[in-house]
């Protein structure tokens, strides 16, 4: 008789550390770019950005290209990096300019909901290839990124605090 794998979703795993990523991190992002949606961010803020979800994309590097969920989850964190992207080439602070990126964060929002439920029913495979240090740099760019601009990303500055208190980091 197979024996029936245990799954470890529990605060301070790694699984929920990673899980952590989508459902808090890219959701709080979300709200913060929501505030900013009429100005758009500086240069310095978009940099900063673009910077910590390359690392949430990286993390998902340690997934073999083997497993091909590992390949779907990377192409939609790479998507979700693409769209922020374009969400922050609108120039301008207009209703026109503002009416737009509510349109690209609405396609974030999208791409973050494909996310969740691909993370969602692959949590076995997940536990088991997701490596705890990537995922630590990941919430490193955050921490960079909240520095960079507290009053901006006040919310992500939550999803870190969250974080650091169940891990016990910072």
């Amino acid at each position: 008789m197979a024996q029936k794998q245990i799954l470890d979703d529990s605060k301070g795993t790694k699984l929920w550390a990673f899980d952590n990523l989508r459902k808090d991190v890219l959701v709080r992002l979300m709200n913060d770019l929501s505030v900013a949606q009429k100005a758009g961010l500086s240069d310095e803020q978009c940099e900063g950005v673009k910077v910590m979800l390359a690392q949430i994309t990286n993390t998902v590097t340690a997934i073999p290209d083997t497993i091909v969920i590992g390949r779907k989850i990377w192409r939609d964190f790479n998507r979700f990096e693409k769209v922020f992207a374009d969400w922050n080439e609108i120039k301008g602070n207009d209703e026109t300019t503002s009416r737009q990126r509510k349109k690209k964060l609405d396609k974030l929002r999208s791409i973050r909901h494909k996310l969740a439920n691909k993370i969602r029913r692959n949590k076995y495979i997940l536990d088991n290839q997701l490596d705890l240090e990537l995922i630590k740099s990941s919430y490193e760019a955050v921490n960079e990124l909240v520095k960079i601009a507290p009053n901006t990303f006040k919310e992500l500055g939550k999803a870190l605090k969250k974080y650091s208190k169940v891990m016990g980091w910072m």
